[in-house]
This record gives structure tokens, C-alpha cells and sequence, in this order.
């Protein structure tokens, strides 16, 4: 969810959080990875083609265990920047999403879900 728009003081914020749950026989934690990619047919000259912005690591979750996470992304890591002639934040150019992903000795970079987002 978008905590602060373009226009307000520091620019834009967003919070992203989800619930892990070792759904496994075994304890163990997890790397839980947001990314913003371009979407294709979409060109954002400013945006790596795929970026990673934040991660956090659970702490170590037992069979059927969960954990809450959050994890915060400021105006750089949302792929906005500062325009110094109108002294004010500027939104990325459209065609760019949030991936949350995970990554593990099984699968990297696993995507478990994508989130489009327009910022205000």
C-alpha cells in the first residue's frame, strides 16, 4: 500500500507486507525479495529492466509456523526522482510493477506475486 504520495515531503512510500508460513516437515527461514520490473512493451529509460529494491529474512520458522513481514520502499527504490526545476518528485513512467519473490536452495527466484502500482 502507497504510505506517501509524489507530492508529499520525501516523496513517495510504500509498504509492502505478506505473511510467510514454513508449510515444510523441517524448520528453516526464508529470504523474502521485492523487485521492480518493467513490464514488457513498456519502456522506462530511468529503470533497470528488473531491480531488486528490498529483502528481509525470517528468523528460523518451525513446521507450520508463520511470521509477518514489512518491508519499506522509499521514492529511489520505487524508481521516482526529483525533478529540481519543479522541486517536486516525479512518478515512474507507466508499465513497471512490484515482484515479491523468495529465494531458496530449491527454487531461486521463485515469484510468488506481482502487484501493478500507480503512484499518486
Amino acid at each position: 500500500r502507497q504510505t506517501k504520495r509524489c507530492s508529499e515531503l520525501g516523496g513517495p512510500h510504500v509498504e509492502v507486507r505478506l505473511v510467510v508460513k514454513n508449510m515444510g516437515e523441517r524448520a528453516g527461514s526464508q529470504i523474502v525479495q521485492i523487485y521492480t520490473e518493467v513490464l514488457s512493451g513498456h519502456s522506462a529509460t530511468h529503470l533497470a529492466p528488473r531491480s531488486l529494491r528490498g529483502f528481509q529474512r525470517t528468523a528460523e520458522l518451525g513446521p507450520g509456523c508463520e511470521q509477518h513481514v514489512q518491508i519499506n520502499l522509499g521514492p529511489r527504490g520505487l524508481g521516482a526522482w526529483y525533478d529540481i526545476t519543479s522541486s517536486s518528485w516525479q512518478r515512474p513512467a507507466p508499465g513497471w510493477c512490484i515482484r515479491i519473490a523468495v529465494a531458496d536452495s530449491a527454487a531461486v527466484d521463485q515469484v510468488l506475486s506481482r502487484a501493478d502500482l500507480v503512484l499518486e
